[in-house]
């Protein structure tokens, strides 16, 4: 009893968990088909995932066509389907029983997802012609719920889920009688497995859809939640040695965290271009004559004891000596004087 006890909290708990997770997978709840002109406006009959007598019964299965006439279909007693699609390609079979005598030119796809059965999340309008492209989105600007209630018409050609995305591909029907310009399986051919009324046989040819749906991941995101860091631990408390020799308790309080900021890297890991050599400035030019005259330097002489004296320096007197008559001597090297050219010949 008391492990009971304890498990119903958990369990709890567990089941909030994960109604506030996101799914990992789409839901489909519900399809509506209804005929329609090439402005999506309807003018003809309908057909749906329900039960009721405003509209026939709608059979779902996957497409397989070896197995299309054995295949058990995905509604349930009252015709509801709640079919999940995990990320994948799925191509959707659905089976109806349309009048022969109205063959609708156009048919209105209404897909409805994750438990809304109000608002559909995809809308195609499908022409009945060859190829399997020609699918558009609904451009009406009304359009019905699953139990055929006017509701605004704010579909698009893929629903997002929050996780997942579900997005239409190829679409196309087909009488199975084989009077079609589409192309058709030939497992389908002259199939009868859903009547007027009720998701049974009542001799008559059914009419197939096929829609492909294209499961991947949401281009959305959900919020990414901010985490605050840990909490830096605590300095060591410092005590003085006093405190401690007296036994005292170390009620001080702690000492401040000493915040160390990384030191900037200096290394650049630019190039670096060589620089110009320094300038050398040239020795000041001196004449040769300054040179001449300029007296070699000498070694101090050291003074002894016996090292006389100077000499007081002699008078210089302010007459300068009497010139001397300069004296020419011949000697034998002397070059002979020649006559000069302005005394004349005797």
């Amino acid at each position: 009893m008391s492990r009971l006890r304890l498990a119903r909290p958990v369990l709890a708990a567990l089941a909030l968990i994960l109604a506030s997770t996101p799914a990992a997978a789409l839901e489909l709840s519900g399809v509506l088909i209804y005929s329609a002109d090439g402005a999506g406006e309807r003018v003809g009959g309908a057909w749906h995932t329900a039960s009721g007598l405003r509209a026939g019964p709608l059979a779902l299965m996957l497409l397989n066509p070896p197995a299309v006439r054995t295949f058990d279909f995905l509604n349930d007693r009252r015709g509801e389907v709640d079919l999940t699609l995990p990320p994948g390609t799925h191509f959707l079979t659905l089976l109806l029983q349309a009048e022969d005598s109205s063959y609708p030119s156009h048919l209105v796809v209404n897909l409805y997802f994750n438990r809304d059965k109000r608002s559909p999340g995809i809308s195609l309008l499908v022409p009945h012609q060859r190829g399997f492209t020609h699918a558009r989105l609904n451009p009406a600007f009304a359009t019905q719920s699953l139990y055929l209630e006017d509701v605004g018409n704010a579909a698009d050609l893929a629903f997002d889920g929050g996780l997942l995305q579900a997005r239409a591909g190829a679409a196309f029907y087909f009488h199975t009688s084989g009077y079609t310009p589409q192309w058709m399986p030939g497992d389908f051919y002259r199939l009868d497995r859903v009547g007027a009324r009720e998701i049974e046989p009542d001799g008559e040819w059914d009419t197939a859809l096929v829609v492909e749906l294209h499961v991947g991941p949401s281009p959305r995101r959900p919020p990414v939640r901010w985490q605050s860091p840990p909490p830096a631990a605590a300095a060591p408390r410092y005590v003085p040695p006093l405190l401690l020799e007296r036994g005292t308790p170390a009620m001080l309080p702690a000492a401040r965290p000493t915040l160390v900021l990384p030191t900037p890297r200096t290394t650049s890991t630019a190039a670096t271009w060589p620089t110009a050599a320094p300038t050398v400035s040239p020795p000041p030019t001196v004449s040769p004559l300054a040179t001449a005259l300029t007296p070699a330097p000498t070694a101090p002489t050291a003074i002894s004891a016996n090292t006389p004296a100077p000499t007081a320096p002699t008078a210089i007197s302010a007459s300068p000596p009497p010139p001397t008559a300069p004296t020419a001597t011949i000697g034998a090297n002397s070059p002979p004087s020649t006559p000069s050219e302005s005394g004349g010949r005797g």
